[in-house]
Protein backbone atom coordinates (compact mmCIF):
# COMPACT_ATOMS: atom_id res chain seq x y z
CA UNK A 1 0.00 0.00 0.00
CA UNK A 2 2.95 2.67 0.95
CA UNK A 3 4.72 2.10 -2.65
CA UNK A 4 1.43 2.98 -4.58
CA UNK A 5 0.90 6.08 -1.65
CA UNK A 6 4.54 7.21 -2.69
CA UNK A 7 4.78 6.83 -6.42
CA UNK A 8 2.81 9.75 -6.84
CA UNK A 9 4.43 11.97 -4.47
CA UNK A 10 7.53 10.91 -5.65
CA UNK A 11 6.44 11.77 -9.26
CA UNK A 12 5.42 15.22 -7.64
CA UNK A 13 8.53 16.01 -5.84
CA UNK A 14 10.44 15.39 -8.55
CA UNK A 15 8.52 17.76 -11.33
CA UNK A 16 8.46 20.17 -8.06
CA UNK A 17 12.29 20.26 -7.91
CA UNK A 18 12.73 19.97 -11.50
CA UNK A 19 10.68 23.63 -11.72
CA UNK A 20 12.27 25.15 -8.25
CA UNK A 21 15.81 24.39 -8.16
CA UNK A 22 16.53 25.99 -11.55
CA UNK A 23 14.96 28.77 -10.20
CA UNK A 24 16.53 28.97 -6.93
CA UNK A 25 19.92 28.75 -8.98
CA UNK A 26 18.95 31.28 -11.35
CA UNK A 27 18.25 33.65 -8.47
CA UNK A 28 21.21 33.17 -6.58
CA UNK A 29 23.40 33.43 -9.51
CA UNK A 30 21.94 36.16 -10.71
CA UNK A 31 21.81 38.17 -6.84
CA UNK A 32 25.75 37.61 -6.93
CA UNK A 33 27.88 36.70 -10.06
CA UNK A 34 27.22 39.22 -12.17
CA UNK A 35 28.27 42.14 -8.94
CA UNK A 36 31.28 39.96 -8.09
CA UNK A 37 33.06 38.68 -11.79
CA UNK A 38 31.00 40.78 -14.28
CA UNK A 39 28.96 37.80 -16.20
CA UNK A 40 25.89 38.73 -17.95
CA UNK A 41 22.15 37.24 -15.97
CA UNK A 42 21.07 34.19 -16.94
CA UNK A 43 17.44 32.79 -17.57
CA UNK A 44 15.74 30.14 -16.26
CA UNK A 45 16.47 27.88 -19.56
CA UNK A 46 20.38 28.47 -18.85
CA UNK A 47 20.05 27.81 -15.02
CA UNK A 48 18.40 24.72 -16.08
CA UNK A 49 21.17 23.56 -18.21
CA UNK A 50 23.63 24.40 -15.70
CA UNK A 51 22.08 22.14 -13.62
CA UNK A 52 21.92 19.21 -15.52
CA UNK A 53 25.90 19.88 -16.32
CA UNK A 54 26.39 20.14 -12.61
CA UNK A 55 24.38 17.03 -12.26
CA UNK A 56 26.38 15.27 -14.84
CA UNK A 57 30.01 16.01 -13.63
CA UNK A 58 29.68 15.83 -9.83
CA UNK A 59 27.18 12.92 -9.55
CA UNK A 60 27.94 11.27 -13.06
CA UNK A 61 24.92 10.33 -15.89
CA UNK A 62 24.16 6.74 -13.65
CA UNK A 63 23.90 6.96 -9.94
CA UNK A 64 24.05 3.46 -8.12
CA UNK A 65 24.41 3.51 -4.57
Amino acid sequence: MTEIVMQPLGLILFFASLILMPALLMALWNLTIPGIFGFPEIGYWQALGLALICTVLFRGLLVSH
